[in-house]
């Protein structure tokens, strides 16, 4: 599939499979057939880079982001722009359709995460506690809760209904970079720059589990290793070398 101009930055199916959204920073999103691989439609209308797409549940709605602060909504059909919000104040960086392509849920660098009515475009709640940049959202899959993910190193956990907070999810160290809930809803899985993947209860908001890759150098022994420096020696271990106690 070519046509995009500069680099592209996101990919969304709908809910069927049939089409796939992607987002660039030419300012374009373009809407692809799967089986073709042929342009459907060229969404033009952002002003500066696309940030992150998203398919409403019966796939004739797509919601963009933008680096230009706004969210866009589009009809998959005509091409046509519904409409632009533009109450965020800075960079637009997730994007989310509730799973009954009732509201969307858009993220942003000024902090905040919004809730809007996909049909009206009025605003249903503003979801402020992050202290940096909002990156991943996410909803359950009966529509009732919002997990948010931010530069902060929170996760947080949303009522839907009221904008109220439920939980605030500590644990990684690092920015977190996507969220997915179980088919179940009642866990959540979240992605840091801390290298880690980590689950969570959703009732709770206790973690369950933390998954970390293995190291390069995974289970080598370098015990009584000679010739590198205790900073090598460190560097190597943070690596999953093992070093052992000399007797």
């Amino acid at each position: 599939m070519h046509g995009h101009t500069e680099a592209v930055t996101n990919l969304a199916f709908s809910l069927d499979g049939a089409l796939v959204a992607s987002g660039s920073y030419d300012r374009t999103v373009r809407v692809w057939g799967v089986k073709t691989g042929q342009l459907i439609q060229l969404l033009s209308g952002h002003t500066r880079a696309v940030r992150a797409v998203a398919f409403s549940p019966d796939g004739r709605t797509v919601v963009s982001a933008g680096a230009d602060a706004t969210v866009r909504v589009w009809d998959v059909d005509s091409g046509r722009l519904r409409y632009t919000l533009s109450e965020h104040s800075h960079i637009v960086s997730a994007v989310a359709f509730s799973p009954k392509g009732d509201l969307v849920a858009s993220g942003s660098y000024d902090w905040t995460v919004r809730l809007w009515d996909v049909h009206s475009g009025q605003g249903r709640h503003i979801l402020s506690g992050h202290i940096s940049i909002v990156n991943a959202l996410g909803f359950s899959p009966d529509g009732t809760i919002l997990a948010s993910g931010s530069d902060d190193q929170m996760i947080r956990i949303w009522e839907v209904s009221t904008g109220q907070i439920r939980h605030i999810l500590h644990g990684h160290t690092s920015w977190i970079r996507s969220l997915a809930f179980s088919p179940d809803g009642a866990t959540l899985a979240s992605s840091s720059d801390d290298e880690t993947v980590k689950l969570w209860d959703v009732e709770s908001g206790i973690c369950l589990d933390t998954f970390r890759a293995q190291g390069p150098y995974a289970g080598m022994n370098i015990t009584g290793a000679t010739g590198i420096s205790e900073v090598q020696r460190a560097a190597l271990k943070v690596l999953g070398a093992i070093q052992r106690r000399e007797s």
